[in-house]
């Protein structure tokens, strides 16, 4: 059983990788069209919080966890990634003199929620396969067909961060592995890694949710005013994307 944990897992991790079609893609990419992408990541994020996640615990989880334990968790966490960002910010930028096209740290705080989400991932794949190959092969698809939209949005939300594009794809395949973490630790410690999901969902919550509203669309009221609509049809397809995903796994 643990064979076929480790090998789902690292499939899943293998579909960061779908992120080099849209690097590869991304070449000289205009700046209007890096806001729109912006602006897609950022319903993606906020759909995979409102439509995804929080359901999840409150259909799945929530005889683990208190309801308003979940809220004070995501609040905790926004305020946390808060705290990180303007940390990073500083020692990266030095205070007042940080230049505006520094968006560095936007790029680690989207790496630690998407290790956080992975993660998940991977104990949820771990816990389908200890119920039985059928229930653990069906929960592997569905992550597979979730996960394509989010990679997509990250590999975007990196390149406006400013990376490289051989790192936004180490970065990606690097954190896609903590599935292959969370697979392996749910596997030998079900228990404990199970009581740990309804947390490790609403801390990953906080920060999709600090990334979109702090970080991503606040970018969106810069540039060419004359997209600005444009980007608000681009938010909202990002959200409808996560929902029809939602209604056709079920």
């Amino acid at each position: 059983m643990l064979i076929y944990i480790v090998a789902a897992t690292v499939i899943v991790s293998l579909i960061s990788l779908v992120s080099i079609v849209f690097i590869l893609k991304g070449k000289n990419i205009s700046d209007n069209t890096l806001r729109s992408i912006i602006a897609l990541a950022s319903g993606v994020l906020l759909g995979v919080v409102f439509i995804d996640i929080f359901p999840e615990l409150f259909d799945e989880h929530i005889d683990k966890i208190y309801p308003d334990t979940v809220f004070y968790v995501t609040l905790a966490s926004i305020l946390f990634f808060y705290i990180v960002e303007r940390l990073i910010h500083w020692h990266h930028c030095h205070g007042i003199s940080c230049p505006p096209e520094d968006r560095t740290h936007i790029a680690y705080i989207n790496l630690i929620g998407d290790g956080i989400h992975n993660l998940v991932d991977g104990v949820l794949i771990a816990a389908s396969f200890l119920v039985s190959p059928l229930v653990g092969i069906s929960t592997t698809i569905a992550v597979i067909v979730h996960e394509i939209p989010q990679e997509i949005s990250d590999a975007g939300i990196l390149l406006y961060a400013g990376l490289s594009k051989v790192k936004i794809i180490v970065f990606n395949l690097l954190f896609g592995l903590t599935s292959v973490v969370g697979g392996v630790v749910a596997y030998y410690f079900i228990n404990i890694s199970e009581n740990l999901v309804p947390y490790l969902l609403a801390i990953a919550a906080g920060n999709f949710i600090y990334l979109s509203l702090a970080d991503l669309i606040p970018e969106l009221h810069h540039g060419n005013r004359q997209g600005g609509w444009m980007r608000v049809s681009y938010i909202i397809l990002g959200v409808i994307i996560i929902a029809v995903m939602k209604v056709v796994l079920e």
